[in-house]
């Protein structure tokens, strides 16, 4: 036994018992090696808040991947969310707009207002209800009512056009 105790030192960082030959502490995972603790001491000397043990950089590691997880699944949550708040119209002179929507929905998320606008009033309404729905509400085309107004207008034009054809 005394001879154990011979080969036995404290560690100078735990003040745990380990043997005298150790590089490195068993228990606070802390470098003994004389020039590495020189460094050390240096280190903690011009700046304390750089010190960094095996141990913090262990626990940076595990705490890294789930909180990168979270953050992946926060932002694809903000995203589901903006979805269904939110129309983005595509295709427009001015670049893209985003508009609110009135309910929460998933349907026309984006809205190609080129193809819209270039179709009948009609069709358009029959292939992208929500989208119209939205772009009237915005103003950015006419309302159904504007439109029945419109082409009554028209029609009545045309067949005053028609009638003093026909007188002359």
């Amino acid at each position: 036994m005394p001879q154990d105790k011979e080969k036995s030192i404290k560690c100078p960082f735990c003040a745990e018992e380990i043997k005298a030959e150790s590089k490195k502490c068993k228990h606070c995972k802390e470098w003994l090696d004389k020039n590495k603790n020189a460094q050390t001491e240096t280190s903690q000397q011009s700046n304390p808040d750089i010190i960094e043990t095996e141990k913090t950089a262990a626990l940076k590691k595990d705490i890294t991947a789930p909180t990168l997880w979270t953050l992946a699944g926060l932002i694809i949550i903000a995203f589901i969310i903006f979805m269904g708040n939110y129309h983005i119209i595509t295709g427009s002179k001015s670049g893209m707009s985003i508009i609110k929507r009135d309910t929460f929905s998933f349907s026309d998320f984006l809205i190609p207002m080129d193809k819209i606008t270039s179709m009948p009033y009609l069709a358009a309404k029959s292939q992208y209800p929500v989208g119209v729905k939205a772009l009237q509400r915005e103003g950015i085309i006419e309302g159904h009512n504007a439109f029945v107004g419109r082409v009554k207008r028209e029609a009545q034009s045309n067949a005053e056009k028609a009638w003093k054809k026909a007188m002359e």
